[in-house]
């Protein structure tokens, strides 16, 4: 994780990981050879978020959407678990969720085998390693992604809270890709 932002409260985003109302949510981006991700863990208000973005480790034969989606849920599980760590407290549970189905399922498959020839098993065992050591009971929930394709900013404002963050963060990352690798 390279880039960090908190924005309103960091204590309402630990209250709602005591209360079990938080949300996380993120997106990959994959061109020209090159991946980069966003997340969001967001307090039971979405005022109240920390957010990041990186780019994809690894060879460019290994870069893809899939890579990135795995990415973040990475980044977002390093920042949860560093929030339960430094204010010291027993969280209940989070949602955890991206618009890459396969991604997530076998990130959260916790204690089921991942055997060491599957791609991606660096950062798939990774991010599951530190959803295992976790306290959170991490909730999945898969989003339809780009359900914002033709509307309108009034019609996106009424979609659900998760669609919305998904929204955010498939925008994120590509503006984290275009930061870095110069648009285009």
């Amino acid at each position: 994780v390279s880039q960090l932002s908190i924005e309103g409260s960091v204590d309402n985003i630990v209250q709602s990981l005591k209360d079990g109302t938080g949300i996380s949510v993120s997106d990959g981006s994959f061109k020209d050879g090159l991946t980069t991700a966003a997340f969001t863990v967001e307090g039971a208000s979405e005022t109240d978020r920390i957010r990041g973005s990186m780019i994809v480790p690894g060879p460019e034969d290994s870069q893809g959407s899939y890579r990135g989606e795995v990415a973040g849920l990475f980044g977002l599980a390093v920042v949860t678990n560093a929030l339960v760590e430094f204010y010291d407290f027993a969280p209940d549970s989070m949602i955890i969720g991206c618009d890459g189905k396969t991604a997530l399922t076998r990130s959260t498959l916790l204690g089921r085998p991942l055997f060491p020839e599957a791609k991606h098993f660096d950062l798939i065992n990774a991010t599951r390693r530190l959803l295992e050591e976790s306290e959170i009971k991490w909730v999945p929930e898969w989003i339809l992604s780009h359900q914002d394709e033709g509307l309108s900013a009034e019609e996106i404002s009424h979609l659900p809270r998760i669609v919305r963050m998904n929204i955010d963060m498939d925008t994120a990352a590509k503006r984290r890709w275009d930061e870095e690798f110069g648009g285009g």
